[in-house]
């Protein structure tokens, strides 16, 4: 039988960019290794992660992916939009992923933007952030989509520095332990919407 193949479709923060792109450690390394533990056999996770992406590039690249199988796919963007974007047209273009994925028969799940170091400069970002991802969750809610509050789970600014230094490499971008951290808590997600 085949493998049900869950995707990972979004920004650096899905192809798990650190060490300024000189290497990268994706989430759905710990993901595939729980799902490996925990349900044999039975998951592929496929990751479409590229750096840089804005959410308007990712409207238009989800619709050239052709995955048989395709179950899952989980669905972080904004970052890249929140210095210039508009909080409504971000999540604009991530209702338009998700509804895409949908109407394909894939059962999506939508991911919060985290904090960003940034935003202790420039505070614009943090309000495009917040917004953009109330707006998201009352997209999610409406639509019954499964949402992973990444940025209430593992914070940055409101961080300690020891808790920080643990899971960012940078201002944005996650360390190994990070991405894995975030790969644990997309997998207790699908746990709970497998066991349901």
């Amino acid at each position: 039988m085949s493998k049900q193949v869950i995707l990972a479709f979004g920004d650096s923060l899905t192809e798990g960019y650190y060490r300024f792109g000189r290497k990268f450690h994706p989430y759905t390394i710990k993901l595939q290794e729980l799902l490996d533990k925990h349900y044999p056999s039975l998951f592929e996770t496929v990751n479409y992660g590229v750096s840089g992406e804005r959410t308007s590039s990712m409207v238009r690249r989800i619709k050239t992916i052709q995955i048989e199988n395709l179950k899952y796919a989980i669905v972080l963007g904004g970052t890249n939009d929140l210095h210039l974007g508009i909080p409504a047209d971000i999540c604009d273009n991530l209702a338009q992923i998700h509804n895409y994925l949908r109407e394909k028969g894939v059962i999506s799940i939508a991911v919060t933007i985290p904090e960003t170091f940034a935003e202790g400069k420039f505070q614009h970002i943090a309000l495009n952030r917040n917004e953009t991802n109330r707006l998201l969750a009352d997209f999610c809610t409406k639509s019954h989509i499964p949402l992973l509050d990444l940025c209430a789970k593992i914070p940055n600014l409101s961080a300690t520095e020891e808790e920080r230094k643990k899971h960012y490499d940078d201002a944005l971008h996650f360390t190994p332990l990070g991405y894995d951290t975030f790969g644990e808590l997309l997998f207790e997600l699908l746990d709970s919407l497998l066991k349901k």
